[in-house]
Order: structure tokens, then C-alpha cells, then sequence
């Protein structure tokens, strides 16, 4: 009785179990807003109708009381089941009825001398055939056949990995049923003897053998609750099927999977036997035996074995939702090109800019994080990428194609695209008078050479001044100008990554003083201005702004090439072609003079092309500085 109602809680507990997983598949289909639909299990979650079958090695774990006369053998088992198995991702539960059949098998060397078989028989009618002799019966090569039948409802929870390169899953749990038929058979030999206590001839011997009978005989045992551990580790082998198969398997509504795996069902002892006595039961004409398992012989409870190879198919019923694709991650690290190292500092985050390339639209803007690194989700497509840093030179923007279902899980090791950037190099300046050698204070400005723009301007005190050069290998002009001193242009060569350091003179601005206009190009014997003086005129220029009291005057001058009169007209036409060029630029006219001297004033030899060439020069000479605090040039 006690064993019934453990059963029926049994079943009550497995029921409850599984209801719960009925009900929220209910509430999905009702309530898509409902807990499920939130944690979007439907995306994971498989329901699949199981059934599996197994063969394998059994039997009834035995102890018996006479140790070394029982030799278990066991036999062979196998079962059958119907049920309902659950998967969310990795997890896997398995729930349904399953039917046990197997045997096991006890052989019994019993001798003469040690048989618990072997008795005198109880019956007066026919225990004494003479006087002074006894019947005795015993038997030999006894063998026992236990055959049990069981209805079981396994519990089982468990994993599977289908990720990996064998796709392996176990399950474990328990197995709760009830022994629906368990008999027995006996096979052996029984001897009948005379035992003749009255016999004086030593040659009759004491035991006489009377008759040897086959003996067989069947019978049933108990039945009752059982519960068995289980496990069983296998192998999905869906992978390993035709890739057609498998092709039309995924487009059917209810697609099948297969298994194959070990497993091991190992029974409690919980099956109450071993109280029937005696164990024979003797007359005349026939000997009767009871089950080993029922008598005092055997111990008073068993444990069933069953282990062996099991294979299992799966009718998925329902299909997973497959989620949206992930977009593939944008990932890109900055490194220090002076140092090899990522920047990492708070300082050192780097700007960056997407755009896509489809639309040509900024897709993304934003810096870098603590590891110098900018991660991003983007749609599948071609970008272009620019990244700057303040202090830095600037990287060429380059291109990027993001690839659906790649380098999209930052689990896994991802697709890193490294960018180096190297810090601009740094001018440092300092300017002194060419004349003392004391610092000054001046602005100096960076002019590009291709196209005489200004591309950064700054101050130097007389301690110094540092600026970053936004420039690579490229030559550059500097421009210094200082109140009361003449202004300068110096060439800037910049060579690889290295810092610079620079010292300008600039000479003081003298009444008399005259200085050559240098990279002053005219057409021959001509007047007009050649566009490559651009640079000249700009510095004469700067000049006057940059001391707006001081007068000047231009004057022109000619190689000895020519007539006197035709050299003073070209010296002259010169002069005031460079007059114009800066009164059309805003200087006063009346702070500019200009005059020719024709071959006059020759600083140089007309004998030689490289003197005639000196000759052929554009001076001016400060004739005024308007009151300023100026040394001046005394004849």
C-alpha cells in the first residue's frame, strides 16, 4: 500500500513539473507581451517529441549469504519510450514513460558437501524405503533466469554542444516506475540418493545413487516501486548525415534529429524480497523450489543494472524564431607612433567620423575609450573612416566593408584595424637681434610654399616659442616680424617625425639703412613682375604693415647690357611696378618713393654673367621712421 501512494506522489510531482512549461507556452501564444516574450525565449526554445529505443547488458545485483557458490552472469536488456523534450539554448529536459525489459542470470555450482539445496526429504510416506535408509536429494548445475518488466518515467536535465567540433550532450537524473512482471526459471539437475546406514561392506559405499532427473521449474516474484539513477552521454548525429538530408530536413514544419549515446540505469534497492523458507520442497514423486531472490539465501533487497547503447529520435514540433542578425562590429585601435604603444591615457582619446559610403552621410561620430579603441555596431557596408587627434598629424580617411554574420561577438577574438598616429612635430623658436644677440619678442607665421597660405601663426616670447607643426616632410617658410625690426623670411625644412629647433636674427630697422629685395623676378628687359616674386612682395609688405610710421624708398637697378638711357628707363619702370604692386595691396602711396639708377650703382662685376646678375636688383632704403626710438646710420 505504502508503496502505491509513493508511486501516485511520484507521478503528481512529475506532472507538476511539466506543467508549468505547457502554461507558458500558452501565455506566449496569448500575451505577447507577457515575461516570455520579454526575455525572448521563443528565440531559443524547442519543443520535440521523443523516442528512443536501447539494448543492452542487465541484470539483478546479488549478495548472496554463501559467498563464492553464486557466479552472476546477468543477461540482456533493453527498452522503449515515448516522451517530450524541452531545449532552451544550451539546456536540455526530458520528460515521458519508457518501458524496462530485462534479465539477469545466477549459476549455482553447489557440490556435495556445501548445497543449500541438497536436503533429506520431509515426507514420512516416503523418506525411508528399508530400514535404516534415507532418501537424499541434491542438486547440481542449478541456474536461475530472472526476467522483470518495468513501466518508468524518467527525469532527466542535461546540455548540449553543438558548437563544438564533436557535438556532444549528456543527460542525468532519476527513473521512478513500477515492476509490472517479474518470474524466474530454474534449469538443473536433480539427484536422488540412498543413504544406507545398515551397509557393512565398504565396497557398497554409504550413498548409493539412486536416479538423475532433469529439473526445471518457473514461478513468479513480487512486484513492486523501483527507482533508478541514470545517465547517458552521446553524440547528435545530425551533422554527420548527407548534407541533402539534412538540406530537405530543415524545410519540412516538423523536422527530425537523431542521437546516439552510452547510458547506465542503476536501480535502488528498494524491491523487497528474500522471505519465502524453505527453499525445497520434496515427495515422492517430484522436487519444488522457490525463486533465489525470495529466499533467506538471497539478501532481502536487490539493485537492477542496466547498461548499454541507446539511440534517440526527435520530431522537432516547433520551429525557433530566428533573431535579427546582428550587425558586425566596427573595431579599430589607435596606436602612438612615437611610442608603439595604444593610447590609453584620459588625454589621448581620439575623434572619430564614419561615413557611409552608400548615401555619403555621417553615419557615427565619437571618441575613443580608455583603450584607445572605438567599437561600434554597423549595418553591412562600405564606410569611409577618418580619425584625428588634436597635436597629431592628420590620417588620410580609409575604407572599411563590414560583412554581414562576421566579427560579431566580442567573445570571440575580432577583427582589429590598427591606426598609427604620430604626434606633429614641434617648432620651437626663439629670436634675438641680429645685431646684440638679446631675445625679442616676434610673430612668426608658417606659410605653405605650394600655395604661400598661412597655415599657423603664433608668438614668441623671448624665452622661446613651441608650436605643433600640422606637417610631414615638406619644406615651409617662416615668416618673423618684430616691431621696429626688419622682417625675415627663413626657409623651414621638416624632415621625418623630429622635433625642430630654431633661432631667427632680425636686423633693427635704421634711417638710411638699404636692404635687397631678394627673389625678385622680372621678364628680360622688362618690367612686369613675375608671379614667382609673390613670397618678396609679400615679406616688403608685411614689413610695412607690421610698422605702419616707416617710409621708404624703392629704387631699381641694371647690369651695363644696353644703352645708359634705356637701363635708367628700365630701372626706373621697375621701381614703380614694385610701388604699385603695393599700393594695390593697401600701403599709402605717399609712404613709398621710387627712383631707377640705371648702371650706376654696380655691386658686382659686368664682366661675368653671375655679377651682371647682382647688378640686376630691386633695393629699398628707409628713409623715415617716423620719430620711433630707432638707431640710425650716420654718413
Amino acid at each position: 500500500m505504502k508503496q502505491k501512494i509513493f508511486l501516485v506522489a511520484t507521478l503528481i510531482l512529475a506532472f507538476l513539473t511539466a506543467m508549468p512549461l505547457s502554461m507558458d507556452a500558452a501565455n506566449n501564444k496569448k500575451n505577447q507581451k507577457s515575461k516570455w516574450a520579454k526575455n525572448k525565449l521563443d528565440l531559443h526554445q524547442i519543443h520535440n517529441l521523443a523516442m528512443w529505443g536501447g539494448v543492452g547488458y542487465s541484470g539483478l545485483v546479488n549478495n548472496y549469504k554463501n559467498d563464492g557458490t553464486s557466479r552472476f552472469v546477468g543477461g540482456v536488456g533493453g527498452m522503449v519510450g515515448l516522451g517530450y523534450e524541452w531545449h532552451y539554448k544550451k539546456f536540455m529536459l526530458a520528460l515521458g514513460p519508457e518501458f524496462r525489459l530485462f534479465s539477469s542470470q545466477d549459476r549455482i555450482p553447489f557440490n556435495a558437501t556445501d548445497n543449500p539445496f541438497s536436503i533429506v526429504g520431509s515426507d514420512p510416506a516416503s523418506v525411508y524405503v528399508l530400514p535404516g535408509q534415507t532418501k537424499f536429494y541434491q542438486f547440481d548445475k542449478l541456474k536461475e533466469t530472472q526476467t522483470v518488466g518495468q513501466i518508468m518515467l524518467p527525469i532527466m536535465a542535461g546540455a548540449q554542444f553543438n558548437e563544438s567540433s564533436v557535438p556532444l550532450y549528456f543527460l542525468a537524473g532519476a527513473k521512478v516506475g513500477y515492476t509490472l512482471m517479474h518470474s524466474y526459471a530454474q534449469r538443473g539437475m536433480l539427484t536422488t540418493y540412498i543413504h544406507d546406514e545398515s551397509a557393512f561392506d565398504p565396497t557398497w559405499g554409504e550413498v548409493r545413487d539412486l536416479r538423475t532427473d532433469d529439473y526445471a521449474s518457473r514461478g513468479k516474484n513480487g512486484m513492486g516501486l523501483d527507482v533508478a539513477l541514470s545517465a547517458e552521454i552521446g553524440v547528435n548525429i545530425d551533422n554527420y548525415l548527407d548534407e541533402e538530408w539534412k538540406a530537405d530536413n530543415d524545410k519540412r514544419k516538423y523536422s527530425w534529429h537523431m542521437r546516439a549515446a552510452l547510458f547506465i540505469d542503476y536501480g535502488l534497492p528498494l524491491t523487497k524480497l528474500g522471505t519465502a523458507d524453505p527453499m525445497v520442497t520434496v515427495s515422492e514423486s517430484q522436487a519444488q523450489t522457490i525463486s533465489l531472490h525470495s529466499s533467506s539465501y538471497a539478501p532481502s533487497a536487490l539493485n537492477s543494472l542496466l547498461v548499454g547503447a541507446k539511440f534517440t529520435a526527435l520530431l522537432q514540433l516547433s520551429k525557433p524564431k530566428l533573431p535579427k542578425p546582428q550587425n558586425p562590429y566596427m573595431v579599430i585601435q589607435v596606436i602612438n607612433g612615437r611610442t608603439g604603444k595604444p593610447m590609453t591615457a584620459p588625454e589621448d582619446k581620439v575623434n572619430f567620423e564614419v561615413k557611409s559610403l552608400a548615401n555619403n552621410k555621417i553615419v557615427k561620430r565619437g571618441a575613443s575609450n580608455n583603450k584607445a579603441m572605438f567599437i561600434q555596431r554597423l549595418k553591412p557596408a562600405e564606410y569611409e573612416v577618418s580619425v584625428s587627434k588634436e597635436g597629431f598629424l592628420p590620417y588620410a580617411p580609409f575604407r572599411m566593408q563590414l560583412i554581414e554574420a562576421e566579427n560579431n561577438d566580442l567573445k570571440k577574438k575580432l577583427d582589429t584595424t590598427r591606426v598609427v598616429l604620430y604626434p606633429a612635430p614641434t617648432l620651437t623658436c626663439r629670436v634675438v637681434n641680429a645685431k646684440t644677440q638679446e631675445p625679442i619678442m616676434a610673430h612668426i607665421s608658417v606659410i605653405d610654399t605650394t600655395d604661400s597660405k598661412k597655415i599657423l601663426e603664433f608668438e614668441a616670447l623671448k624665452t622661446g616659442g613651441v608650436t605643433r607643426l600640422p606637417i610631414g616632410d615638406t619644406y615651409y617658410n617662416a615668416l618673423v616680424e618684430a616691431k621696429d625690426f626688419q622682417m625675415r623670411i627663413y626657409p623651414i625644412g621638416v624632415q621625418g617625425m623630429d622635433d625642430i629647433v630654431l633661432e631667427f636674427e632680425l636686423d633693427p630697422i635704421l634711417k638710411g639703412r638699404t636692404f635687397v629685395i631678394k627673389n625678385l623676378f622680372f621678364a628680360s628687359n622688362q618690367t612686369e613682375i613675375l608671379p614667382q616674386s609673390e613670397a618678396a612682395l609679400q615679406e616688403l609688405y608685411e614689413f610695412l604693415v607690421e610698422n605702419p610710421d616707416v617710409r621708404i624708398r624703392i629704387t631699381g637697378h641694371t647690369d651695363w647690357v644696353g644703352t645708359d638711357a634705356d637701363n635708367l628707363t628700365l630701372s626706373e619702370g621697375r621701381a614703380n611696378s614694385v610701388k604699385r604692386s603695393m599700393i594695390e595691396r593697401g600701403i599709402a602711396s605717399e609712404r613709398i618713393e621710387a627712383e631707377g639708377k640705371g648702371e650706376t650703382e654696380p655691386i658686382d662685376s659686368n664682366e661675368t654673367e653671375e655679377g651682371r646678375a647682382n647688378n640686376r636688383r630691386v633695393e629699398f632704403t628707409i628713409i623715415s621712421t617716423g620719430g620711433a626710438n630707432i638707431e640710425q646710420i650716420h654718413e
